[in-house]
């Protein structure tokens, strides 16, 4: 039986106030002895609280049978006492429940941290401002930040996989994907529909893209980008969206999109755009950088990508009435990663796509850290390729890498 205390030990120590008698407690050791030998200790309870910051553990967290019952830890009650009130060594947290147990004390540090740092302050009448705009950050949001940056993890993880899942169940749509700009998640929109995937419907250089003449200007650069032409329609007054009352004049037999924002949340008239887009068979690209949470009532029933009734006077957000619909966070925007935005669609066809564009152009849907999720890796016949060559390692578009980190998404 060791004597020296180790981050991690469970064990008996001795507790006494003030010269009463000593009694026995089982106590976790969450530091080594400092120069001066004394020890953070956390006070095991046998019966829980209603305490956020308690952990239950039990023998499945333990690396031996040295305790078998379960016990609580408030983490929010340690004491440093000296190693001399150390008894006899119990057992040892198993890494993954010593990781669990660490990863809280950080967090519970956070929200100390947090409740000081983003402490309400007085507003006082004609000295304190009201932000127009702005990020909106608290103790919840550095918590999760924190949290994500302890995996060691940098890239697109667990984190991104739940915020895509959340808000695809917030918007009501099938599929979200997150990218590191509201500007990239409009050039991945646009670029997806000049897929050769499409066929006949995929643009091609010289196709007309009907778009607005004042906006911003990342609504825009994706048509140009692409070797695209832009189509100016005029706003209207006090709107300042689309004009459509002017588009079915502006078609051509070369027009094969529509792609207009919905200005300051206030939705445009997606009846009449619905309307003229599925009667020339147009693409709709929403962008929804400025209408996060916007939602649209139809007036007439309407069509969508399937030629399925999206019926009249039931309002859903804007983004799910067209093809594809883009977001921003940046922190101007309703809700923020500093710089991040998201492409979302009904289409599946559309999403892999988009993901394909948004991922160095690549076939392969798995996630980063898996492989071989279509057990079909090795047994693709791909173009003029040789049959079983490595489909992880196949690019059909020309993409980018406009991925955001799990950070971001946190």
């Amino acid at each position: 039986m060791r004597n020296e205390l180790e981050i991690g030990d469970i064990c008996h120590i001795a507790i006494g106030n003030n010269g009463d008698p000593l009694f026995t407690k089982i106590a976790l050791v969450l530091t080594t002895p400092d120069e001066d030998g004394e020890v953070d200790f956390v006070i095991a309870a046998e019966q829980p609280s209603s305490k956020p910051t308690e952990i239950k553990l039990s023998a499945d967290d333990f690396t031996d049978n040295g305790l078998t019952n379960v016990i609580y830890l408030n983490l929010a009650k340690q004491y440093k006492l000296s190693q001399t009130v150390f008894i006899k060594h119990l057992t040892t947290l198993n890494p993954a429940a010593l990781e669990r147990v660490l990863r809280e004390n950080v967090l519970k540090q956070v929200d100390l941290y947090s409740a000081e740092k983003f402490k309400a302050k007085p507003f006082i009448e004609g000295k304190s401002s009201v932000a127009v705009s702005g990020k909106v950050l608290g103790g919840s949001e550095l918590t999760h930040l924190v949290n994500s940056s302890l995996d060691g993890w940098l890239t697109t993880g667990r984190f991104n996989t739940l915020f895509e899942a959340q808000l695809a169940a917030f918007l009501n749509v099938k599929h979200v994907l997150t990218t590191n700009s509201g500007s990239s998640a409009n050039l991945l929109a646009l670029t997806a529909l000049t897929s050769p995937k499409l066929g006949e419907r995929a643009l091609k250089k010289g196709d007309e893209v009907i778009s607005v003449a004042a906006g911003f200007p990342t609504t825009l650069n994706p048509i140009l980008q692409n070797g695209l032409i832009p189509v100016f329609i005029d706003i209207a007054i006090p709107s300042y969206n689309i004009d459509t009352s002017l588009i079915e004049a502006a078609i051509t037999d070369k027009t094969k999109a529509i792609m207009v924002a919905h200005t300051l949340g206030n939705a445009f008239n997606l009846d009449e755009v619905i309307r003229i887009a599925r009667k020339h068979n147009l693409w709709i690209i929403e962008d929804c950088c400025d209408a996060l949470g916007t939602t649209y009532t139809p007036s007439t029933d309407m069509v969508d990508y399937r030629g399925e009734t999206i019926p009249a006077n039931i309002a859903r957000h804007v983004g799910t009435f067209g093809d594809i619909a883009t977001l921003s966070f940046y922190p101007a925007h309703h809700i923020t990663m500093g710089e991040g935005g998201a492409v979302y669609t009904n289409n599946g066809k559309l999403k892999l796509l988009i993901e394909s564009f948004r991922d160095w152009g690549r076939d392969c849907f798995c996630q980063p850290g898996h492989d071989n999720t279509c057990k079909k890796r090795f047994s693709y016949q791909l173009g003029e390729l040789p049959c079983g060559y490595d489909h992880k390692y196949t690019y059909s578009h020309l993409g980018y890498n406009l991925k955001i980190t799990d950070m971001q998404a946190a």
